[in-house]
């Protein structure tokens, strides 16, 4: 706090309290910062590369997934034909080794094969509601289930399988009860299974799916105008290899097309009849735009799909060796761009690499209970985790050079407390300062209003120089701030008119750039004479 001493007959009282709502703030996600992975494994470390079918090492990583109950990690291990299952990603280290392994009789072997417990080329993983590991047995042209997938042991037997009638055929075909190469699966909350069956082009949809029998027949297709051979053509409803696809709370379908560089989105996907066309298209102009690119709106052979509670789209796109994030990805539509980048410096950059920061041809993407990004980093035979902070933008009031009060009080768990002030100025001084306690850099729009008509307020710099004339109308925006810098403003507030009494409200806010939410200060001040 700056004292003023001016000759004055009055006290000023200043209270100033943090506070929030009735309803806690729930801190929004900032994905893009931190872009360092903070764990890995098939590795032992971020430099290292070397795959095969040990433990602890893995080859051509694809689909990831995590069970919600027990944390568990599943990871579709490509070329050595298998998954593997790690213990609940909060307690793994760097290179931590498979508990199990499924597909196979053990760790160290990485043979191909058709039974209900050898594979052909896994490509993704999913676990249902029920807590049930599905696999897409891409060579085998069939999704396996294994039950109860968090107790199973090595070499475990599949208890059901789509596309094929028995466990021991492994033909493809294009009919309602036949697959060709299935390359990735998702769930609804529903309980429904989401197939994308890529070579030919389209998405199958199994209504609970448990119920069902060996070989039963989809109950919904689309990408296609019927089954049967499939057509490649570039529209609204053809859907040309889909590689990855996710539905998000509301029962919103988006599915990527590797060949086509688009995703296409069905809203209400499982209510839906055969051959319905797509609602949008993301990554294109139209629907009938195919080209690649590389800039913050385009793909390039985008893979697997995540999406989060917050409706952001996590996008692999495996070409430009980079994770795209896109945010209220059910509004989106055309050419909508990116609001972060995994993998790259920016967004018109594509180099791949080898580190804790880089990719080569990323596969896989999921997401762990902590809500950290998982990816599968193909060529670089690992799966990467890294960290997405709540970001909640420090606010507080700095009573002097050598002290604060009030930092990180503003978060998710609704804390407040209050600090108490006195000064013989009628003018009174505070210092506001905004500190960025992230990761990252961030930027922050200062904002205020005032509910007292007899106080005048106004932003100034440490310096005195005036940036807005006044609260009621003013906000400002900071500098870019790296992590652990602030910004220091002096507000000052005095009463228009000498009064006996005065009193005023002033609300400060803090909005990060990042994710738009906010920290609120609320300051009470009166004045009154000296006795």
């Amino acid at each position: 706090m700056k004292m003023t001493q001016l000759k004055s007959p009055l006290i000023l009282l200043a209270f100033s309290v943090l506070n929030l709502s009735t309803t806690p703030v729930q801190a929004g996600k900032a994905w893009g910062f931190p872009v360092y992975a903070e764990l890995v494994l098939g590795q032992p470390d971020f430099v290292s590369t070397g795959q095969n079918a040990s433990a602890d090492h893995v080859a051509d990583p694809q689909g990831v997934c995590v069970d919600p109950a027990t944390g568990k990690v599943f990871v579709a291990d490509h070329f050595n034909h298998r998954v593997l299952r790690y213990a609940s990603a909060d307690s793994l280290a760097n290179g931590a080794a498979a508990e199990i392994v499924l597909g196979q009789s053990g760790f160290g072997f990485s043979v191909k094969d058709t039974s209900p417990t050898a594979m052909n080329e896994p490509f993704d993983v999913a676990i249902d509601p029920d807590g049930n590991l599905w696999v897409a047995d891409a060579f085998n042209h069939r999704v396996l289930r294994f039950s109860d997938a968090a107790t199973i042991t090595t070499g475990a037997a599949a208890d059901l399988v789509i596309g094929q009638a028995d466990f021991v055929s492994s033909t493809s075909g294009s009919d309602e009860n036949q697959l060709k190469y299935p390359t990735a699966l998702a769930f609804d909350a529903e309980g429904n299974l989401y197939i994308a069956d890529a070579d030919n082009a389209r998405v199958i949809i199994h209504l609970k799916p448990n119920a069902k029998a060996n070989g039963a027949r989809a109950d919904v297709m689309l990408g296609q105008a019927a089954y049967g051979p499939p057509s490649f053509m570039t529209s609204q409803q053809i859907l040309h290899y889909p590689g990855g696809l996710v539905v998000d709370a509301n029962g919103t379908l988006f599915v990527s097309s590797y060949a086509t560089h688009r995703i296409l989105v069905w809203e209400n996907a499982a209510t839906l009849g055969d051959g319905a066309p797509a609602d949008r298209v993301i990554g294109q102009p139209n629907f009938t735009a195919m080209a690649d690119g590389l800039s913050q709106s385009e793909f390039f052979i985008p893979k697997h799909l995540e999406i989060d509670e917050e409706g952001t789209l996590l996008v692999a796109d495996q070409g430009n060796h980079r994770i795209l994030v896109f945010r209220n990805a059910a509004s989106l539509s055309g050419e909508a761009p990116a609001d972060a980048v995994y993998g790259q410096r920016d967004f018109v950059s594509n180099d791949s690499g080898l580190s804790d920061s880089e990719f080569k041809f990323p596969g896989g993407v999921g997401l762990d209970n902590a809500g950290r990004l998982i990816v599968g980093d193909r060529d670089n035979g690992r799966v990467l985790f890294f960290s997405v902070r709540r970001s909640q933008p420090d606010v507080s009031i700095i009573p002097d050079s050598g002290a604060r009060i009030g930092e990180n009080l503003l978060d998710s768990t609704g804390a407040s407390q209050s600090v108490t002030v006195k000064t013989t100025s009628r003018k009174m001084f505070y210092h506001l300062g905004i500190a960025n306690d992230g990761n990252g850099v961030d930027a922050f729009v200062l904002r205020g209003s005032s509910s007292a008509p007899k106080f005048r307020l106004g932003y100034y710099t440490g310096a005195g120089a005036n940036i807005t004339a006044s609260v009621l109308s003013g906000l400002h925006l900071s500098e870019e701030l790296e992590a652990g810098a602030e910004e220091d403003y002096e507000i000052r507030l005095k009463p228009k008119k000498k009064s006996k009494k005065a009193k005023a409200t002033v609300f400060f806010s803090a909005e990060s750039l990042t994710d738009g939410e906010k920290d609120l200060v609320l300051m009470t001040t009166k004045y009154t004479p000296r006795s």
